[in-house]
């Protein structure tokens, strides 16, 4: 099946801080829970990320307004210079959780650098840009809605989060159920597979 694509219409980003993984492996097999608004960001599991390394992804096109040039993410090595990407990027375009990207070495030593995407990945992720006037009330109910259709959820910031909706069904789904929102003005949001987008890789 083809992995249906929308243009939808970015938000402004208010603020911007480090990234760090919400949810890993055991997790897309796990129903979800809604994530806190507020509180802990540790997953309650041991040592999370064993077995995991970073890679680093340079930012192409119209990512690069985050203000950043890379974005780090957890991926499992694969060998052959391959990994499996267990995060929802929050900047990066057109790359899922799961996906296989092969990597070159960094040679100012570094993290290994993403070159290409072998094989997609199997989460369809959007990015919500919650107005910075949006109540907590307000964004809780959005993470609870996306949560009934077991969502993963990658927390940048109050007004930047990462969905990973795990059917083409729930993708097709995510636009009239956030309608409301939008009206209201509570949120923005757009999708990560957008084709007028440089691929991952490509020049910027």
């Amino acid at each position: 099946m083809a992995r249906p694509t929308h243009r939808w219409t970015r938000g402004s980003i208010a603020c911007f801080s480090t990234s760090f993984v919400d949810f890993i492996v055991s997790c897309w097999r796990s129903p979800a829970s809604t994530p806190p608004l507020c509180g802990s960001k540790t997953v309650d599991i041991i040592d999370p990320n064993a077995g995991l390394v970073k890679v680093r992804v340079r930012l192409i096109g119209s990512a690069l307004q985050s203000g950043y040039d890379s974005e780090t993410l957890w991926a499992e090595p694969l060998g052959a210079n391959r990994y499996r990407i267990w995060n929802l990027p929050v900047f990066v375009y057109n790359l899922d959780m799961r996906a296989i990207v092969e990597c070159e070495p960094d040679p100012d030593g570094g993290l290994p650098i993403v070159t290409r995407i072998v094989e997609p990945g199997d989460s369809f992720t959007i990015r919500l840009y919650f107005n910075s006037v949006a109540s907590d009330e307000q964004i809780q109910a959005v993470l609870d809605l996306l949560a009934q259709r077991r969502a993963l959820f990658e927390k940048h910031s109050r007004e930047l989060w990462a969905v990973g909706l795990r059917t083409p069904e729930d993708y097709e789904w995510v636009g009239s159920a956030l309608d409301s929102f939008v009206r209201d003005g509570v949120l923005s949001f757009e999708s990560s597979l957008q084709r007028d987008e440089p691929a991952v890789g490509g020049a910027a």
